[in-house]
């Protein structure tokens, strides 16, 4: 009898090691780096509150009842990498890797006691929505750390609604010649309202509106669109009767999907080819311009050898921009769910539920002094994940991050952080690196003392979910400027692959003169 009860405690052991990280504690990361809104209500009048990050509480009359009238809440809030990771709120249910959609803490302070008599409605902003999210309660563990439990579905969300109409408006009209995440028939639509904020930066409106409902109407006015309709095969149906709700749900759908599927934003070969054809006209013109003055004045040149000269384009003369109307600017996607008890509130998935995630397998050996002190993470921005890593069965410096052989569900190809980060009495014990997650890696790290300093200055300096939306200027920028002789070599410059000429009976007509084979370099001091 002994035996059993010996064996099935052990067993139990091992079954909690499989899914339990190291207890070690660090004030580094640490709930308190959250700052702390405060709200004062009147609990016999309806009350909305708007957080800082842009949270929405509504809460109704009679929800809270106090020893006082008033009552007064404490609010803290994570909804990005940085956040989460500063406040070390791992991702984890009993051990199991999560994906977040965001976190929020209520309480009352400074009460004696507060009840709840009806539910907090709440609702926090996200990047995108995922219906297969869930409502998740935080449980404070022994080493600080919490435990998110008790999963339930998040209730009917009008926004989903709205998402799901723009999707069948997608597959009605566009899904026969567009794909979100490739080029089809026509150009890819991922992340389309981010490229269209960027071309509006360039030229001043945005067209997006008005070219999904008659590109004809904007061919003349865009160089980007007009791009756009030379690139396509096929012409582009025409989609007038749209009304902006319609055109709304629609770039909400392709935006969310965009984001759901972590796509990047399309390295789009038509930007290339605008901005080189533009450099490349620019040159041609002033050129053009110089010969033509020169045959009007008819004065003889001393033509001084030169092995190169670069012209550069007068610069043309600023006008400022209107202010640009931005499809989906006036509103914010959120997750919306009610509560009626106070406490930390976390949105998430699992991560083996999640699309995107397949069955791979992540080890990192830490190497150096003090390693038995350092906490180690494992953070992936695109899903919003923190997860701590413990130690592999019999092993003393290789750690995984969910099973005990390092089994882990983890997105392909998408960037990922490893930070190791502990205290030794008055030293920080710390090491960084990023990579991009495969079926099978094996990762190893170095720690170092760190000053103080210096790892305020990392940490101040995080930017997991930063997203470069501009343009890369094209390579040839250089080379456009350093071999321009004449005319005739001008036309080397032209970019290959792209159509300059496209649309120009919409636009004023450029200098067409042939060159002579023979004409000299010109003088242009």
């Amino acid at each position: 009898m002994r035996r059993i009860i010996i064996t099935c405690f052990t067993l139990g052991l091992l079954l909690w090691a499989c899914n339990s990280t190291d207890t070690k504690y660090s004030s580094l990361i640490s709930i308190n780096n959250l700052p702390s809104q405060k709200f004062i209500i009147n609990s016999s009048r309806d009350t909305t509150l708007v957080t800082a990050k842009g949270a929405i509480l509504t809460i109704s009359k009679g929800t809270l009842v106090a020893d006082a009238e008033t009552v007064e809440l404490e609010i803290k809030e994570a909804y990005n990498m940085e956040d989460i990771f500063r406040a070390g709120l791992t991702t984890q249910t009993n051990g199991q890797p999560l994906s977040s959609g965001g976190m929020i803490y209520i309480n009352a302070v400074n009460q004696n006691i507060v009840t709840f008599k009806k539910k907090i409605s709440i609702a926090i902003p996200g990047e995108k929505l995922d219906a297969k999210m869930k409502l998740y309660k935080g449980e404070q563990l022994n080493n600080k750390k919490i435990n998110w439990t008790n999963p339930e579905d998040l209730p009917e969300n009008p926004q989903l609604k709205e998402l799901e109409k723009g999707k069948q408006l997608f597959i009605s009209n566009c899904a026969s010649c567009h794909a979100i995440g490739r080029d089809l028939t026509a150009p890819n639509l991922a992340h389309m309202v981010k490229r269209s904020k960027m071309i509006a930066k360039k030229e001043g409106h945005n067209y997006l509106y008005e070219f999904t409902r008659n590109w004809n109407k904007v061919y003349s006015k865009s160089k980007y669109y007009r791009e756009i309709t030379c690139w396509s095969p096929s012409v582009m149906n025409l989609f007038e009767p749209f009304s902006d709700k319609e055109l709304d749900n629609l770039y909400g759908y392709i935006e969310n999907e965009s984001e759901l599927n972590n796509l990047p934003i399309p390295v789009n070969y038509l930007d290339e080819c605008i901005d080189s054809c533009r450099k490349y006209e620019r040159i041609k013109d002033s050129l053009q311009g110089i010969r033509t003055q020169l045959e009007k004045d008819s004065v003889p040149m001393v033509i001084e050898k030169r092995e190169s000269f670069v012209i550069l384009p007068t610069t043309s003369p600023v006008i400022s921009a209107p202010a640009l109307v931005e499809p989906l600017t006036f509103k914010s996607l959120y997750y919306q769910f009610t509560i009626e008890s106070f406490g930390w509130y976390n949105i998430d998935i699992l991560l083996k539920e999640e699309t995107h995630c397949i069955p791979s397998n992540l080890t990192v050996s830490m190497k150096g002094q003090y390693s038995e002190r350092a906490n180690l993470y494992l953070i992936i921005p695109s899903l919003k994940a923190l997860l701590p890593g413990g130690l592999l069965t019999n092993q003393k410096t290789t750690y995984g991050f969910y099973e005990k052989d390092g089994s882990i569900p983890l997105p392909s190809e998408t960037k990922a952080y490893i930070i190791a980060i502990g205290e030794y009495e008055d030293k920080i014990v710390f090491s960084e690196q990023q990579f991009i997650t495969s079926r099978k890696q094996s990762i190893e790290i170095e720690l170092a003392f760190i000053e103080k300093e210096v790892f305020n200055k990392k940490m101040n300096s995080l930017s997991f979910d930063g997203l470069s939306l501009l343009v890369a200027g094209t390579k040839k920028a250089d080379s456009l400027r350093k071999v321009v002789k004449d005319l005739k070599e001008v036309e080397m410059l032209k970019p290959k692959g792209c159509d300059c000429n496209c649309g120009k009976q919409s636009l004023p007509s450029t200098a067409t003169n042939n060159i002579n084979d023979e004409q000299a370099i010109l003088n242009t001091k």
